[in-house]
């Protein structure tokens, strides 16, 4: 007798429902041995399920950004009585009949630290959403390009963590050098630690606060010296060594000063006025000093 249209296409409708169960039978099967391949070859490629309680690991293979593709290699265990096995017209993410299914796109996002993690506002309430109509293999390409969110938080905690570790070691260092010398300068502190001027400046700056060191000197030659230390130092900067030299003499002058620092007549011009502004000399005559008294 000649079958209807009506039951042709109910005869295909089941072979195609039986095709498509074996063929994510299959698919499944095709998983497990490329898997098992690739660890033989001491790689370790190959889908995971991530809620599968006695797992290999707890940690999530990688997910790619190609929308399509990658999506099996981090699968979810659901079995549902009567359904799995089961082929469920327009669903995209069916059952097999181990009840394994891929993820959804906001599992990717919930594994990737997007939803329920990163966009939580003050309220503990999910704030996270895409424009409207983006469809889930656009969804799934942006969670697959992104970087995990909670790994960039935990890379960045441990960075400033090594950063407060590294500078309380340089602030350790720079004290030890205060002690161990009869002095230390902001060039040696750079020289020492590898870091640039105003990295030493913040350092010594806050151990004169933590009245760690002192500062016995100022300007280009600036000078510190640890805090514990009471014995008179030799003149170090032209300064210095000018006013260490008018304490033995009453009157100098100029030309006095260039032979002593071996400077040029112009440069010790120069020093000797800038020394009279600041107050640190008078100019008794032209070209002769003296102390201030």
């Amino acid at each position: 007798m000649a079958k209807t249209k009506e039951q042709i296409s109910y005869n295909m409708s089941r072979v195609k429902n039986k095709n498509s169960k074996i063929e994510m039978l299959l698919s499944l099967e095709t998983l497990k041995r490329h898997k098992i391949r690739e660890h033989e070859k001491g790689h370790g490629f190959g889908y995971c399920v991530v809620n599968q309680e006695g797992g290999e690991h707890p940690i999530a293979n990688t997910i790619l950004a190609t929308g399509g593709s990658g999506k099996e290699r981090n699968l979810i265990y659901q079995p549902k009585e009567g359904i799995s096995g089961k082929v469920i017209p327009r669903k995209k993410t069916r059952l097999n009949s181990e009840g394994i299914r891929v993820m959804t796109p906001m599992e990717w996002g919930r594994l990737q630290g997007f939803i329920g993690y990163g966009f939580l506002d003050a309220d503990g309430s999910e704030t996270f959403s895409f424009p409207e109509g983006t469809n889930d293999a656009q969804k799934y390409k942006q969670f697959g390009n992104s970087v995990s969110i909670p790994v960039i938080k935990t890379m960045a905690d441990f960075m400033l963590n090594c950063f407060d570790i590294l500078e309380q070691q340089q602030e350790e260092i720079v004290k030890a050098l205060a002690y161990q010398n009869v002095y230390i300068t902001k060039k040696a502190v750079m020289e020492n630690l590898g870091i640039n001027a105003v990295q030493a400046s913040t350092i010594l700056k806050k151990l004169i606060e933590q009245q760690e060191i002192r500062r016995i000197s100022h300007g280009v030659s600036t000078r510190y010296v640890n805090a514990n230390r009471e014995d008179d130092l030799p003149p170090f900067s032209q300064e210095e060594k000018v006013l260490e030299y008018a304490k033995e003499n009453d009157f100098f002058s100029n030309k006095d000063i260039v032979e002593l620092l071996q400077i040029t007549v112009g440069s010790g011009n120069v020093l000797l006025s800038t020394m009279v502004k600041k107050g640190l000399l008078i100019r008794v005559k032209r070209g002769w000093y003296s102390a201030k008294v």
